[in-house]
């Protein structure tokens, strides 16, 4: 059985009304507010919106998602 967390802020309701009976049986589908878990988003690693984590059998096999952008320079000249 494979678990699919997705952020449904971030899709719109006919989207994921689509996508759910399809997989019904095989796939389940769960929402995490980031702002109300921080705990559980930060021990997922979920480092944007939106992020999508595959697990099969409790253990992330696939992570998907936004990420920030990397922090270049800090903005210094090089000094000589």
């Amino acid at each position: 059985l494979f678990s699919l967390n997705i952020d449904h802020d971030q899709v719109t309701a006919s989207q994921s009304q689509v996508r759910r009976p399809a997989y019904k049986d095989q796939v389940s589908f769960v929402s995490l507010n980031i702002d109300h878990d921080q705990v559980t988003a930060s021990q997922s690693q979920v480092q944007g919106i939106p992020t999508f984590l595959i697990k099969k059998d409790g253990q992330v096999v696939s992570h998907m998602g936004a990420r920030p952008k990397p922090k270049s320079g800090l903005g210094r000249a090089p000094t000589m």
